[in-house]
């Protein structure tokens, strides 16, 4: 093609070119040997235009529908949000028969922490979302192969792995877990059991498949913070009703401590000081029992409230 195209060029120019025609010949000729020169000699130019072609003119190695159905029926297994993080790494794994990995997700403090390992020992690495590992993942969103990036750092913009990484047993590939632009985790990925080179096909099948892994992980921890804030809304509504009872049994007994003093001698005092701390006694029972998970301790029974508006009526 390249010859085609250079030849009919050429001759384009010494048929219609007038009296600069061998001028514009010898200088097309000189870009066309340039441009030759450049494709023979530059290993990143040549990369991009074996995965151009390849792209648009060959083959893909994958069913991707049979991938995709597997992919998600490997994420949705299973009871919801039970072990999806240890489901995610199997889900991605399995695209390139890699035996195990690891997840890292970024916590609330911003540090991006180990939370699931996969046929794979745990890791201690933590990144911070401004390392150089990070920003690249979410500058770039690159499938990182490790040991290419050891060896031919200048194909990754320089990046050097962080330690924890490079000695990581098995370690592989890096998948970014990207997430409306922001990189919300990364799995490592273990070396696959088949003979599998990162081209251009798996690398767009993992960040696809890290995409669509982000939006589950992303789901699940807003299903988790929305059931903690729930939590924390029942315990505050619960509170209020405890303060109350408190405040109700402590303005009884201080008002018992207060007469004690003066009627403290009085067998009738005496009788209602003593009905007094056992019905305290036995609200604070109630507490502690609700307290606890419980409702109340008397079975539901029918109320006569005209009996009992009568008696209260009396008595005040």
């Amino acid at each position: 093609v390249y010859l085609l195209v250079m030849a009919a060029a050429g001759y384009y120019i010494r048929y219609f070119g007038g009296t600069w025609g061998a001028v514009l010949q010898v200088t097309f000729l000189f870009g066309a040997l340039l441009l030759l020169f450049v494709m023979f000699f530059s290993g990143t130019l040549r990369a991009r235009l074996k995965v151009f072609l390849s792209k648009n003119f060959f083959s893909y190695h994958y069913d991707y529908r049979e991938e995709w159905l597997r992919f998600t029926r490997t994420l949705s297994e299973g009871e919801p949000g039970v072990q999806l993080r240890e489901r995610s790494i199997q889900a991605i794994s399995e695209l390139v028969h890699s035996p195990g990995g690891a997840l890292w997700l970024s916590q609330d403090a911003g540090a991006y922490k180990q939370l699931a390992h996969w046929n794979m020992p745990s890791a201690k690495g933590i990144e911070e979302p401004n390392g150089a590992l990070c920003r690249f993942l979410e500058r770039r969103q690159w499938v990182i192969d490790i040991e290419e990036c050891q060896a031919q750092p200048d194909l990754y913009d320089g990046l050097e792995l962080p330690e924890w990484l490079r000695s990581a047993p098995h370690a592989w590939l890096v998948v970014p877990l990207i997430l409306h632009e922001r990189l919300l985790g990364f799995v490592v990925l273990a070396r696959s059991k088949g003979k599998i080179s990162l081209d251009w096909e798996v690398s767009d099948l993992l960040k696809t498949a890290g995409r669509q892994a982000a939006s589950y992980l992303a789901q699940l921890e807003a299903a988790r913070a929305l059931l903690v804030a729930r939590q924390f809304e029942s315990f505050n509504r619960m509170s209020a009703f405890v303060v109350h009872d408190l405040k109700n049994l402590v303005a009884q007994l201080s008002l018992l401590l207060s007469n004690a003093d003066k009627h403290k001698h009085k067998p009738a005092f005496q009788a209602d000081m003593i009905e007094t701390v056992a019905h305290s006694v036995d609200k604070m029972k109630r507490l502690l029992f609700q307290l606890r998970g419980g409702y109340t301790l008397e079975p539901p029974a029918p109320v006569a409230l005209d009996d009992l508006l009568r008696q209260v009526v009396a008595a005040r």
